[in-house]
C-alpha cells in the first residue's frame, strides 16, 4: 500500500466501477490522488521492484536469521509476506553488478596490467614460428613429422597468419580439425590483439565479468538436478522445483556476501581478517540452509553438505571455464 493519499471520489480510475475500500474489487488499483510528487514516483519504483513496503525487509531478516526458512515458506503455500525470490534474484544481482561496477579499481596501477613480451620471455616456438612466418609456404619436413612440435608451435601461434601458414603446410592427415581450427585460430588473434589493442585483457576480463549472470543462471537447474539426487529417498517431499527456489535464495545471499568481500578490499592490509570470515560464513551458510529446509540430521545433512559443495563447486568451475573461453573467443571475433 502506497502512502498518497485515497481519492474521496469513490468510483476506480482505471476500470470505472464503484469502489467500496480503498483498493478496486475489481481490477485491484489503489485509489489514490493520480498526481505524484518525484519522490512518490521514486518510492514507487522501489515498491514495484521490491515490494519495499514491508516484504523486502522482512525477506531478509529471515534470509539472515533463518537459513532454509524462505525456501520451507514459498515451498509450503506462505508467499504473500515475503518476496518472491526470482524478483529477489534479480533485484540482488541486478544490485551487485550495479554497485561493483561503480566501485573504483584499487590495483597499484589504476587498472589491469598489460601483458608484455620480450624478446627474453619469447619461446623456442615463437622463434620457429616467425621463421615459419617469413617464409611463408614452406615447413621444414622435420617440423611436419614432429607431431609434438608442429602442435606445440600451433598453440603458441603469436598471429593468425603464423597459424594459417603453418597449419596449411602440414599433410593433410596432421591437420587440425574445424573445431581445433576455429579455437586455435581465435587463440593466435587474441595474442596478436594483446599487443596492439590497449587494455584488451582488461576488455576480457570485464566480458567475463558480465558473463557471471549466466554462469550461476545455467548453474541452476543442472545444481538442482545434483540435489534431486542428494535427496532421491525424500522425491515426493522435496521436488525439483523445491531445490530451484533453494538455490536461488542462496544465491540471494552469496551475492550479498561477494558484495561485502569486494569491498572488505577496501581495508588494505586488514581486508583477509574481513574476507575470510565473510567467505567461510557463506560456506557454513549453505550448510545451515540444507539443515533448515531438508530437516535432516547433522550427520546426513554434513555428508550432502560435502558432496553438493565438492560437486557444486566443479559444476561452477567448468561453467566459469566454457564462459571466460566464451569471451575469450568473442573477443578475439572483433
Amino acid at each position: 500500500m502506497s502512502h498518497q493519499h485515497e481519492r474521496k471520489e469513490k468510483k476506480c480510475l482505471n476500470c470505472g466501477a464503484d469502489l467500496y475500500d480503498r483498493f478496486c474489487h475489481k481490477c485491484g488499483q489503489e485509489n489514490v490522488e493520480p498526481r505524484q510528487s518525484f519522490w512518490q514516483l521514486t518510492v514507487h519504483f522501489f515498491e514495484d521492484l521490491t515490494h519495499f513496503d514491508g516484504k523486502f525487509f522482512t525477506t531478509v531478516k529471515y534470509m539472515f536469521t533463518k537459513p532454509g526458512f524462505l525456501t520451507s515458506e514459498y515451498v509450503n503455500g506462505k508467499r504473500a509476506a515475503y518476496v518472491n525470490p526470482i524478483r529477489m534474484y534479480l533485484f540482488v544481482s541486478a544490485m551487485f553488478f550495479i554497485i561493483s561496477g561503480m566501485l573504483p579499481d584499487i590495483s597499484d596501477s589504476g587498472g589491469i596490467k598489460p601483458v608484455v613480451r620480450s624478446a627474453d620471455t619469447d619461446t623456442k616456438a615463437d622463434t620457429a614460428l616467425r621463421n615459419i612466418h617469413a617464409i611463408d609456404t614452406t615447413v621444414p619436413d622435420s617440423v611436419i613429422q614432429d607431431s609434438v612440435y608442429y602442435g606445440r608451435t600451433l598453440s603458441n601461434a603469436s598471429t593468425v597468419a603464423i597459424y594459417d601458414s603453418i597449419a596449411n603446410n602440414l599433410p593433410a592427415d596432421k591437420r587440425p580439425n574445424f573445431l581445433s581450427k576455429y579455437i586455435g585460430r581465435r587463440l593466435a588473434a587474441f595474442r596478436e590483439k594483446s599487443h596492439v589493442i590497449p587494455n584488451f585483457e582488461e576488455k576480457i576480463l570485464d566480458k567475463f565479468f558480465h558473463s557471471i549472470p549466466a554462469v550461476l543462471f545455467f548453474s541452476v537447474p543442472l545444481i538442482a538436478f545434483l540435489l534431486q539426487l542428494l535427496y532421491i529417498r525424500k522425491r515426493k517431499e522435496y521436488y525439483y522445483v523445491g531445490h530451484i527456489i533453494f538455490l536461488t535464495h542462496y544465491y540471494c545471499f552469496a551475492f550479498i556476501a561477494l558484495l561485502l568481500v569486494k569491498t572488505a578490499s577496501y581495508l588494505g592490509s586488514y581486508s583477509s581478517y574481513v574476507k575470510i570470515p565473510l567467505v567461510l560464513g557463506a560456506i557454513f551458510y549453505l550448510y545451515k540452509s540444507m539443515k533448515g529446509y531438508y530437516e535432516q540430521g547433522i550427520f546426513k545433512t554434513f555428508v550432502k553438505f560435502l558432496l553438493l559443495f565438492i560437486l557444486g563447486l566443479m559444476i561452477i568451475s567448468v561453467l566459469t571455464v566454457l564462459a571466460f573461453l566464451n569471451s575469450l573467443l568473442i573477443s578475439s571475433a572483433h
